[in-house]
Formats: structure tokens, sequence, C-alpha cells
């Protein structure tokens, strides 16, 4: 048999744990990430580009098929300035590549 201070005890360890499960579960779905397939509307020659900038600002391994599934705020944290610097990534790629971005609402037109 348990004596009432046992049973306060497991009391206290379930209430801790059930709000530990909470906050993670708060956590998890606040860090939701969110993903958009631009693959259709890329060129190989812009998906070259990106896929240089990625491993050079993110160390990320950008793969075609990856393009089916791009983070949103991966996306809308792209640095044209630096885009720029990359070759063939000149006044109508940034301008395409930016209407892209805008025509999926991944940023606000300027």
């Amino acid at each position: 048999m348990i004596t009432s201070l046992q049973f306060d005890a497991a009391l206290k360890t379930i209430t801790d744990y059930k709000v530990q499960l909470e906050m993670e579960l708060h956590v998890e779905s606040s860090v939701k990430q969110y993903k958009i397939d631009i693959q259709k509307s890329i060129k190989i020659s812009l998906f070259n580009i990106l896929r240089n900038y990625y491993f050079d600002e993110h160390k990320i391994d950008l793969r075609w098929d990856d393009l089916r599934a791009m983070d949103i705020k991966l996306l809308q944290q792209i640095n044209f300035n630096k885009l720029k610097r990359y070759r063939g990534f000149g006044k109508m790629t940034s301008f395409k590549f930016h209407e892209i971005l805008v025509d999926y609402l991944i940023i606000v037109p300027e």
C-alpha cells in the first residue's frame, strides 16, 4: 500500500511531465516549417546559381528534387546582392527570380 506522500510525489511527477509535453508541443507547432514547390518555375541555370549560393551561405547541398519542398524561410532570407555576384545572375535573372518569389507570395512586391 502507498502512503499519501508517495501518492502526492507521483501526482507531481505526472503533472510536471504533462506540462513538459505541452511546452514541447507548443514549441514544435510554432517552429513548423512551411515548404513550397518551385521546381517547375526554376530553370537549370538559376538552379545552379541557387545551389552555389545555398552551399556558400548555409552549407546546404541543394539538389534539383529539393526544389519540390523548399523552406519558405530560406527563400525569404535570400540576399539578392550576394546572388548578383554569381556568374549568370544578371538583371533579367534577378528580375525573373524576384517575380517567381512574388508570385508564390514568398516575398512582397517592391
